[in-house]
């Protein structure tokens, strides 16, 4: 499978469900196996325990909550959820 952003976890925090913590890494255009990231918000879901951190490599790009969504709709359409900005 392919996703359209990069998707992994975060090392080193716990997650609801036991696990580290989800984050959907967004302008990263290639795979990457680690990165460093800032992170813009949270998809917050309300048929789910599980919350997906928002991060980006270059905080000075403006993401806006209709951007995000569109960029992680792959999966999240599958789920009630919301997008939380700081």
């Amino acid at each position: 499978m392919v996703y359209p952003v990069n998707y992994g976890f975060v090392p080193g925090t716990l997650a609801p469900d036991g696990h580290p913590m989800d984050v959907y890494v967004l302008d990263g255009g290639e795979p990457l196996e680690r990165c460093e990231a800032t992170v813009i918000a949270i998809v917050r879901r309300r048929d789910d325990v599980e919350d997906k951190l928002v991060a980006v490599l270059d905080p000075g790009f403006a993401w806006d909550s209709a951007a995000i969504t569109t960029a992680v709709d792959f999966q999240e359409r599958y789920f009630d959820s919301w997008i939380e900005l700081p």
